[in-house]
C-alpha cells in the first residue's frame, strides 16, 4: 500500500497480483503437511484460510472490494479466529 501511496503504482499492482496468484496456487496445490507427524501440524482449514486471506489482501490493494470481501469471508469461514481477516473485512463494510 505504501508503494501505491507514493505513486509507484506498477510495483504495487505487481505485488497485489502476486498475492492473488499465490493464494490461488495454495488452494489448487494443497499438499500433504510433511511436518504434521512432528507436531507442527497446520490444518487444511488453516491453510485454506490463509490462502483466501492472501487473495483478499491482493484484491483489497487493487480496490476490488467485492472480491476482497468475499475472500475475507471465506478466510473467516475456515478459521473463525483469523483476526486480521475480520479487521480488514470490517473496513470494507
Amino acid at each position: 500500500m505504501c508503494l501505491k501511496k507514493t505513486g509507484r503504482i506498477p510495483e504495487a499492482e505487481n505485488i497485489f497480483d502476486g498475492l492473488i496468484r499465490l493464494g490461488k496456487e495454495r488452494l489448487e496445490g494443497e499438499e500433504i503437511d510433511f511436518f504434521a507427524k512432528f507436531g507442527e501440524r497446520i490444518t487444511p482449514d488453516d491453510r485454506r484460510a490463509e490462502a483466501h486471506y492472501l487473495m483478499a489482501l491482493g484484491y483489497f490493494g487493487k480496490e476490488m472490494y467485492n472480491e476482497a470481501g468475499q475472500e475475507f469471508t471465506e478466510s473467516v469461514k475456515f478459521n473463525p479466529n483469523h483476526i486480521w481477516a475480520r479487521e480488514y473485512f470490517s473496513r470494507i463494510r
